[in-house]
């Protein structure tokens, strides 16, 4: 599953580089593979639970959070058109099975390496960030937490047993999170999800269209005055810098406040 995860994307972003350059024939050739293969994606993984009338993603090496997770996001909040292949009904089943595999770990991020890269984006896509949240808090086995508090750890380990190296950036891809979906700073690549409005603001004028990187950028705190305390939970603020070529990026907001207005300084 993670094989034709990963070929699925790789198709996408030829895609997208493709017409980008101006290769319009390329770029729609790789498109149709992508679609494809992703129907045959969701056709081979996306499966009726046993004992069940309920459908999942699911594979025999894969625990259910990271099935689910690399699943919806392949065809989640984010895509449409041709790759929609799954129906909103259908991602909330999935995300139904994420959550309940959650909750049967106590929270506990179990999705791999991979898998976990996709889950706590998933999660706040769709309207959880507060379990993200507490799976990158809960303090027993397996957890950052745990490392940190239990075992005075001052680098991120390779395992979260501690069994290898204790410098690794294994587990590293939780801090792309806190930047991408608590802070809310990410490219304006159409990945709006969940319903949740986000303020496009533009670095660098006159450059619009796929490939503008982060000269067209989108503040999508993954976070709403209606819900702050309750998805939450005890993470009082949120504050990220991110330092670009074309400026300097900010985001902040407070509990019980609104998020407030990011600052993007025009770059040169």
């Amino acid at each position: 599953m993670i094989a034709s995860w990963a070929f699925i994307k790789e198709l996408r972003w030829a895609a997208q580089i493709a017409a980008t350059l101006g290769y319009a024939d390329d770029a729609q050739a790789y498109a149709e593979r992508a679609r494809v293969s992703g129907e045959a994606f969701v056709g081979a993984y996306f499966r009726r639970l046993k004992q069940s009338s309920a459908f999942s993603f699911a594979d025999d090496s894969l625990t259910a959070q990271a099935a689910n997770a690399l699943g919806l996001d392949l065809f989640g909040t984010n895509n449409s058109g041709s790759e929609a292949t799954l129906s909103p009904a259908q991602q909330q089943q999935a995300v139904t099975s994420m959550v309940s595999a959650l909750d049967a770990a106590a929270n506990h991020s179990i999705a791999g390496i991979i898998g976990q890269a996709a889950l706590y984006p998933v999660l706040s896509d769709f309207g959880h960030v507060g379990r993200a949240l507490a799976a990158n808090v809960v303090c027993t086995y397996p957890s950052f937490c745990d490392e940190i508090e239990n075992h005075n750890a001052t680098t991120l380990w390779e395992t979260f047993d501690g069994s290898i190296s204790h410098n690794h950036i294994m587990f590293g891809t939780q801090s792309a999170w806190y930047f991408r979906s608590l802070a809310g700073i990410r490219m304006n690549d159409n990945d709006v999800g969940a319903g949740v409005r986000g303020r496009v603001e533009r670095l660098s004028p006159g450059f619009d269209g796929v490939g503008s990187g982060w000269r067209d950028l989108l503040l999508q705190p993954r976070v709403a005055c209606a819900f702050l305390g309750e998805q939450l939970g005890e993470l009082q603020a949120v504050a990220a810098t991110l330092v670009l070529p074309l400026g300097v990026v900010k985001s902040a907001w407070r509990l019980n406040s609104c998020p407030d207005v990011p600052t993007v300084p025009t770059g040169r």
